[in-house]
């Protein structure tokens, strides 16, 4: 299971950043016009945020069950001393979080000068 996890959060990523992609650059194309979004590009969007919070949780997961982090959370300050350690146990997972509010506020943003509001 762990193994069949990790797979699927190393592949969708990948997934995330094609709808990404395809929605900024709809995005951009369509601030040249002044008419509203079309919902190729709310799907885009909707994809996006989609995809980014089914990663988060996929993380979340596998953030409790990795060996990597049961063995930083027995000796947090020892991993803290060691750089691949760290990044698995706390910088990856804080930027990610980051990124997945990051997305959500776009997306809301965007939905909302979308609409008129």
């Amino acid at each position: 299971m762990y193994t069949g996890l990790q797979h699927i959060h190393s592949t969708l990523p990948y997934l995330i950043f094609m709808a990404l992609a395809g929605a900024l650059i709809l995005s951009l194309l369509k601030r040249n016009n002044t008419g509203p979004f079309d919902s190729l590009t709310r799907r885009f969007s909707l994809f996006t945020l989609i995809f980014t919070h089914i990663q988060l949780l996929l993380g979340v997961v596998l953030y409790f069950v990795s060996p990597i982090t049961k063995s930083a959370m027995a000796d947090f300050g020892a991993a803290m001393g060691e750089s691949a350690i760290r990044f698995y146990a706390v910088e990856h997972v804080l930027t990610m979080i980051l990124a997945a509010v990051a997305i959500t506020i776009g997306n809301s943003k965007a939905k909302k000068a979308s609409t008129g509001m």
